[in-house]
């Protein structure tokens, strides 16, 4: 369903698809929160909600989504801190998480996964507003462990170096 035009807010009752492995609804006109419903699609391998127009905080519930290989929310006006339960999604690949008003730093749990299976290569990979702002030059998200880093004013996003 990406690239559709599709608009109103998610329905919780989208959490009813249980054997649902894979959720494509980027790239739409969709707002409000992520529903409470969406977490108890713990079959879920690739969810993508990113370049809609989604707000609020991302609740700590994302770490139920344990199967996550792929998690693409860019490109929302989320808010608030990015939470250390994405550290129990473990078989994450890709997390993208840039063009977001989140801030503060990426939780310690979130960069362990680099050490796992976000493993910079040629598909894996740690997104975020971590490049410093071309204003302030503060980024909006500390982090540590990202390898690719956007500035949040400007959208540009560069490969990290990492230490």
């Amino acid at each position: 369903f990406q690239e559709n035009s599709l608009t109103g807010k998610i329905p919780s009752s989208i959490g009813m698809y249980q054997d649902l492995v894979g959720l494509n609804l980027g790239s739409n006109e969709f707002t409000g929160s992520l529903p409470n419903g969406l977490y108890n699609l713990t079959n879920l391998m690739f969810l993508y909600l990113h370049e809609n127009s989604l707000g609020g905080s991302i609740s700590d519930k994302i770490g139920q989504l344990t199967a996550l290989t792929q998690l693409s929310l860019y490109g929302n006006p989320f808010t608030g801190t990015i939470p250390s339960s994405l550290g129990l999604c473990e078989e994450l690949e890709n997390l993208y998480l840039h063009e977001t008003n989140l801030h503060g730093t990426v939780p310690e749990e979130v960069c362990a996964l680099t050490m796992k299976s976000l493993v910079p290569q040629e598909y894996n990979a740690l997104s975020a507003d971590c490049y410093p702002d071309i204003e302030t030059l503060v980024p909006f998200i500390t982090c540590g462990c990202c390898d690719i880093c956007c500035d949040h004013v400007t959208l540009e996003c560069v490969t990290a170096v990492m230490e």
